[in-house]
This record gives structure tokens, C-alpha cells and sequence, in this order.
């Protein structure tokens, strides 16, 4: 009679292999929406109190689980340009924008890169782009903010002389910015 231990051992294996497995598939599985609100919800949070790494953590599993999620790229990209990682910032909102084409935050925060980076005709030209393309869905107050982010490029970059025509544009209310 020969004893094969190794036998016993197979079933063991094999039922530790469907537990990992089982237990893979099901972080794969796409979440809900409640979910997906609740994992959004903590990386804001995280955001917003200045932890940045634990923000991004938190949007790697959203990422791990719903990869084309506009929202979390968008707020990826905010993080990095907070971080001073324009490079990657850029890229996690233009695949935000390839998610969304219209998602006019990510539009928004990609004119904005070079704005922080100093970089006003770069600015400007984004604005200016950003005004242009969506002239019929921007009213009050968006539009007049992306004037009032190039009136700010001409002045910083020491062309006063384009002011004039710029607030002449402005609604002169008390909400104006």
C-alpha cells in the first residue's frame, strides 16, 4: 500500500485557488452607483482636507473597478495640478475628456494648467479656445469667469492695453468676479 500525500492536498489547493479567485472576480465586479458615490465621496473628502496621496489611493480603486469614470480622472487631474504634476495632470483630464468630451470642468482644469504654470499666451489661447467652442453653453457667470481668466493673462503678462476691450465684455453686476 502506498500513501500519496500529495492527494489530500490537491482539494485544499484547489478550493484556495477558487477562494482567491472568487474573491478577485468579485473586486472586479463593476460597483454601483450608491457605491461608486461613496468612493467619490471619500476622495473628495480626502482632497478637500489636503491629502493628496490618500486621494489618489482612493480614486485607484475606483479606477480599479470603473475605469471610465470622467468624474474620478477629472479629480486626478485637479490633485496632480495641486501636486504641481502638470504632465500627468493634462493626462488625466484629457482622458476624462475622452470619456466626456463635454464635461466642461475637465475642460475647464486643462485651460487652467498652463495658467498655473505662468505660461499667459498658453492660458489665454486655452481660454480663449474654451470661450469659443462652447459659446452657446457657457452663460453668466461661466463665461464670465474664463473673461475674467484672460483679462488676468493680459494683465500679468504686462498688456494693459487689452483690458479695456475685455471689461467691456463684462456684465458690470455685483456678482461679476
Amino acid at each position: 500500500k502506498v500513501l500519496m500525500p500529495g492527494r489530500m492536498k490537491i482539494p485544499k489547493i484547489a478550493a484556495i485557488t477558487v477562494l482567491v479567485l472568487s474573491s478577485f472576480a468579485a473586486n472586479n465586479v463593476a460597483p454601483s452607483r450608491t457605491e461608486l458615490e461613496a468612493m467619490y465621496d471619500k476622495a473628495f473628502k480626502e482632497f478637500d482636507a489636503g491629502n493628496f496621496a490618500e486621494a489618489l489611493k482612493d480614486l485607484d480603486a475606483i479606477d480599479a473597478r470603473q475605469p471610465d469614470l470622467a468624474e474620478s480622472q477629472n479629480l486626478r487631474g485637479v490633485i496632480l495640478m495641486r501636486e504641481g504634476i502638470y504632465d500627468k495632470a493634462e493626462g488625466a483630464l484629457n482622458e476624462a475628456l475622452r470619456i466626456d468630451p463635454k464635461f466642461w470642468n475637465a475642460q475647464f482644469n486643462l485651460a487652467e494648467i498652463p495658467f498655473l504654470q505662468k505660461d499667459w499666451p498658453g492660458a489665454r489661447n486655452r481660454f480663449q479656445q474654451l470661450l469659443s467652442n462652447n459659446v452657446t453653453e457657457l452663460q453668466g457667470e461661466a463665461a464670465q469667469l474664463i473673461q475674467y481668466k484672460i483679462l488676468l493673462t493680459y494683465l500679468l503678462e504686462g498688456k494693459e492695453n487689452m483690458v479695456d476691450s475685455i471689461l467691456a465684455k463684462f456684465d458690470l453686476s455685483p456678482d461679476t468676479p
